[in-house]
């Protein structure tokens, strides 16, 4: 019988099995979105036990999820990005929404208000960034916070 485990990146859907409990409570949390209750749902655990495939299946399913069909889910492997300003880059990309003469944050900003369906970024690999707070320094991640608490983005409904 062949070995079911997979091993080597996220799990394509037909073999991704389990983890309805762990879907059950992100999709709890995200439900709040649409009331106006920015979430920040945080996934972690040992390497290799499938945070990366978790990630991917709340993307596909959040799409559909009757709470939060009207939301754009934005998957962001933070392992490939080596500054704020490449990260940004991905936002504006998968925003579809080219770059501004603004400087990049304020470019993503505007993208981010601009955009029809209130955004949810699912960021994976984030202890990349953690690690390395000479190139993602506090003022990053403030910025970031203060994106979604003051001005309603990334998570918030609109």
């Amino acid at each position: 019988m062949p070995n079911p485990f997979y091993y080597g990146g996220a799990v394509e859907p037909r073999y991704f099995v389990g983890r309805r409990r762990e879907l059950a409570q992100v999709f709890t949390a995200l439900g709040q979105l649409p009331f106006g209750q920015p979430q920040h749902v945080n996934i972690y655990g040992e390497k290799r036990i499938g945070k990366s495939s978790l990630l991917k299946r709340i993307q596909q399913e959040g799409r559909s999820h009757p709470d939060l069909q009207n939301h754009l889910f934005l998957y962001c492997d933070a392992a490939g990005m080596t500054s704020p300003e490449a990260f940004f880059r991905h936002l504006l990309g998968e925003l579809e929404h080219a770059p501004a003469d603004a400087p990049l944050g304020e470019a993503v900003k505007a993208a981010l208000r601009a955009h029809p369906r209130p955004p949810v970024c699912l960021l994976d690999e984030l202890g990349v960034w953690v690690r390395h707070p000479d190139r993602f320094p506090d003022t990053f991640y403030e910025q970031l916070r203060s994106w979604m608490e003051e001005e309603g983005l990334l998570g918030n409904a609109k």
